[in-house]
């Protein structure tokens, strides 16, 4: 029998100094009786256990949190930083807040309910909640006295009041109402009332920061259990977050604007809270239909149930083709229908450019796209707005796709949500986008502006609008002289300031990555911390190309290391690319030679690159090639461990 569980640090936690007044809870008499007595139970329980002062020690602060019964419940408060010290403690129990805490005690229940199987019994759980389900009143009563008694046996304690020990036909489980009658999942009175408040409280705040729309979102989504349709009217918040999660560079204290889609999906929640439900068993689809297969959705199917067994770039390029018109409510079962079909009366090619696609469009698209990965890749990252001006002017599609190349993927994404904002912006006052006047484009940078975004962010609206917005043969949309005098009255408004002030002292890193040895005494992980954290410091290269070095094109000798960049990066252009990146040996101190480093990494790295290019794999199984946003960590994670 194994007791206890060793619970592994990569660093030795470290106490931040004495608490903050502001951190101290000032308790009274009643919370400081419900401490005292929550330790006495959990001592008597041998959960924990009588300790002295002593090195190392670390205290958390602890802290009360009313419960729905009016009681209190206790919280430890630790602040553990993320952590290259080995470090061992063993629990007699699972601590509250471990990360893998849920999925051991998941485990450790696996052959309890093998057990309550083999017997016959019908039961689930999610960590400490059981549902136990049987043919009958009998059947399910057997289930519930044989489960009670097996944990008992088990030494596990069933909660008296929080448990119920006779069957019903409706009963709350994990927040939810499961009705055994009308075989529907249906949200309690609490949950709806709080959809309606939450939605409610979002669409009469004209700013909402980005916080109260993310914290929103999330309580919508932990709805879908009961929420039918719920699945299809979240993705506008979650899009207008997104977007605004971005022009703010990660601030959720920033402010942002809901899109008229989004009030739109906030309302149908409102007017729908009270009547959500999911069925447990959905009925029986009476068609199902594959990729290609959408021109028989509209000939035969309308008005049935069909399922749509779709690939992601299919269903990416039919929304994106389809109409983004208003078509939709909460209650409409046939809500996808306006992303499958035409709606309305306007026709494809009417100048418009909210007229929904036809079919016919959508299935030769989605064919396209399905057929050749290159043009797919390049029409997903495109600017459809700009290509349909392209297209207007008579450049054939091998054109097109070669001007629309000359903006980078990132740039694309970059100018993507402005792009949409200006055709959401043309379509409400029904402007042509192509024809728009140079008052226009102001104008939506005046909305843009009164949104809170900074003016780095505008400035890329500018430039996200030149690629749509033609004014004059004279002037550029961005050169055009009130443009520019705008964008100047931005910056003397909301000026675009340096984000960092300081820079850290190179001593304290170089001191920190020579305590840590020469390369054949150190780990697999630590090799590779050090390897990133020496070649950044060498080259002052970014991130991106420390990403883009590849064994394929490197020689290394005892002197010195030398790579070739065989791929473009943010500062290519054209005539201008960067040189080798050379890396020269430090004789002097082994500990920060970084030829030295890197000979001892590859010889570790030999039989883990396999076909692997880039220098850099994950020290984590598989070991594969990690990502530009991977190695910016390593590199922080090794600036953060030099400082403690």
């Amino acid at each position: 029998m194994t007791l206890g569980q060793p619970i592994e640090f990569t660093r030795t936690p470290h106490q931040r100094g004495e608490s903050s007044p502001q951190e101290e809870e000032i308790l009274d008499l009643d919370k400081q009786h419900v401490i005292d007595t929550e330790i006495v139970e959990l001592l008597a329980k041998g959960v924990i256990t009588p300790s002295s002062h002593g090195k190392g020690e670390y205290i958390s602060l602890i802290y009360t949190r009313a419960k729905k019964d009016g009681s209190f419940k206790c919280h430890c408060r630790p602040k553990i930083p993320e952590v290259s010290v080995a470090w061992k403690t063993v629990y007699v129990c699972f601590p509250n807040g471990l990360a893998f805490c849920p999925r051991k005690f998941t485990k450790l229940l696996k052959p309890v309910y093998s057990h309550l199987g083999q017997l016959g019994h019908l039961s689930a759980s999610r960590i400490d909640d059981s549902y136990l389900q049987g043919d009958d009143y009998d059947d399910c009563e057997r289930n519930v006295w044989d489960t009670v008694r097996l944990f008992d046996s088990l030494r596990f304690t069933v909660h008296p009041e929080k448990s119920s020990f006779f069957p019903q036909h409706r009963i709350i489980f994990m927040g939810f109402i499961i009705d055994s009658i009308t075989l529907k999942v249906y949200p309690t009175s609490e949950k709806t009332e709080k959809i309606i408040h939450t939605c409610q409280g979002l669409l009469e705040c004209p700013h909402p920061t980005v916080r109260e729309v993310a914290s929103t979102l999330g309580f919508v989504v932990s709805n879908f259990p009961a929420a039918r349709l719920g699945p299809l009217h979240f993705r506008s918040l979650d899009m207008d977050k997104t977007e605004a999660l971005g022009l703010n560079k990660g601030n959720f204290d920033a402010f942002m604007q809901l899109s008229e889609l989004t009030r739109s999906d906030l309302q149908g929640w409102i007017n729908s809270a009270r009547s959500l439900n999911n069925p447990i068993s959905p009925p029986q689809p009476e068609a199902t239909l594959y990729t290609d297969a959408t021109q028989a959705f509209h000939k035969e199917l309308s008005g049935k149930h069909a399922l749509v067994r779709i690939d992601n770039m299919t269903a990416v390029s039919d929304l994106e083709n389809s109409s983004r018109g208003d078509h939709r409510t909460i209650g409409c079962a046939v809500l996808a229908n306006s992303a499958m079909v035409a709606i309305g009366d306007e026709t494809p090619g009417s100048g418009n450019p909210c007229a929904p696609q036809r079919e016919k469009h959508l299935i030769s698209t989605s064919t396209a796209r399905l057929g050749a990965s290159t043009t797919s890749e390049a029409h997903t990252s495109d600017l459809p707005l700009f290509r349909k001006s392209l297209e207007g002017r008579g450049l054939s599609e091998s054109a097109t796709s070669l001007i629309l190349q000359s903006w980078r993927k990132s740039t694309k994404q970059q100018y993507k949500p402005f792009i949409t904002k200006w055709e959401q912006y043309c379509c409400q006052r029904e402007i042509n986008p192509f024809s728009a006047t140079i008052e226009h484009g102001i104008n939506l940078l005046a909305e843009l502006y009164d949104t809170r975004i900074g003016y780095s962010a505008l400035n890329t609206a500018r430039c996200a609008l030149f690629t749509v917005c033609f004014t004059s043969e004279h002037y550029t949309f961005g050169q055009h002289p009130l443009v520019c005098r705008f964008l100047k009255g931005n910056f003397e408004c909301r000026p675009s300031l340096p984000m960092y002030q300081e820079t850290w002292d190179i001593e304290v890193v170089l001191d920190y990555l020579a305590k840590l040895g020469p390369p054949v005494k150190l780990s697999f992980k630590n090799l590779t911390l050090k390897v990133v954290k020496l070649m950044a410091l060498h080259s002052g290269q970014r991130r991106e190309t420390l990403h883009t070095l590849s064994i394929d094109y490197m020689q290394i000798s005892s002197e010195k290391c030398v790579f070739s960049i065989n791929s473009l990066l943010k500062t290519s252009r054209l005539g201008k690319h960067l040189a080798c990146v050379e890396f020269q040996a430090y004789a002097p101190d082994v500990s920060l030679c970084i030829v030295k480093h890197l000979q001892q990494y590859l010889k570790h790295t030999d039989t883990l690159h396999g076909n692997v290019e880039p220098l850099l794999i994950s020290y984590s199984k598989p070991c594969k090639a990690v990502s530009p946003d991977t190695i910016s960590r390593w590199i922080k994670a090794t600036l953060v461990d030099a400082i403690h």
